[in-house]
C-alpha cells in the first residue's frame, strides 16, 4: 500500500486509483460518522474534497497527519453541505427568494426554545434583544437560516470579514451577558 503523500502526488497527476483511494477514505469517514440520512450528498463531498486536495498541500507529511487532514476536510465539507441544505429548506427556494440580495430578515427568526430551562431561555432571549440589529441579523443568518459565512455575508450585504467580526462580537456579547447573570454557556 502506498503512502498518503504518494497518493496525493498521484492524485494531482490524475491517477484514477489515487482518486478511488481518497474517495474510499472520505466515504468511510462519512459512514463512520453515521451520515447515512444524507447519503445523496456524499458524491458532492467527495468532489469537494478531491478539489481541495488537488489545490492545497498538507502542513504535515506524516502519514497519519495527512489521512487525518483528509478526514477533517471531508467532515467540514459534509457539514457545509448540511448547512446549505438546511438554509435552503428554511428559506424556500434560494433563487426564487432572492437570497443573495440585501433582504430584511424576519423579526423573530431566532427563537429561544427547546432543551434550555426556562430561566436560561429568558436570559438568552434578553441577551439577544440587547444586541445591536446588525449582530442579531448575523446570528439569525448563521443559526436560524443555516447560512454559511459567505452566504450570510452576501445576504446581509456585508463583506466576509465584517460578517465574521460581527459574529465573533455577537457571541462574545452573549457569553458576557450570560456570565454576568451567573448562568454560563
Amino acid at each position: 500500500m502506498e503512502s498518503w503523500s504518494d497518493t496525493l502526488a498521484a492524485l494531482r497527476k490524475g491517477d484514477l486509483e489515487a482518486r478511488d483511494r481518497v474517495a474510499r477514505l472520505v466515504i468511510g469517514t462519512l459512514s463512520s460518522a453515521g451520515a447515512y440520512a444524507h447519503r445523496d450528498s456524499w458524491d458532492d463531498v467527495v468532489q469537494d474534497v478531491l478539489l481541495t486536495l488537488i489545490t492545497r498541500t498538507p502542513r504535515s507529511h506524516d502519514e497519519r497527519g495527512v489521512a487525518a487532514w483528509v478526514r477533517r476536510i471531508a467532515v467540514r465539507r459534509y457539514l457545509d453541505q448540511l448547512r446549505k441544505e438546511q438554509g435552503r429548506r428554511r428559506a424556500g427556494s434560494p433563487a426564487a427568494a432572492g437570497w443573495r440580495q440585501n433582504v430584511p430578515l424576519e423579526e423573530d427568526a431566532l427563537q429561544v426554545e427547546g432543551a434550555l430551562d426556562e430561566s436560561l431561555q429568558h436570559d438568552l432571549a434578553g441577551a439577544l434583544d440587547a444586541l445591536e440589529p446588525r449582530k442579531r441579523r448575523v446570528l439569525e443568518c448563521k443559526y436560524a437560516l443555516g447560512c454559511t459565512d459567505l452566504e450570510g455575508a452576501e445576504r446581509l450585504g456585508e463583506s466576509l470579514g465584517t460578517y465574521k467580526r460581527l459574529f465573533r462580537q455577537a457571541i462574545g456579547e452573549l457569553r458576557a451577558a450570560l456570565l454576568e447573570d451567573g448562568k454560563g454557556l
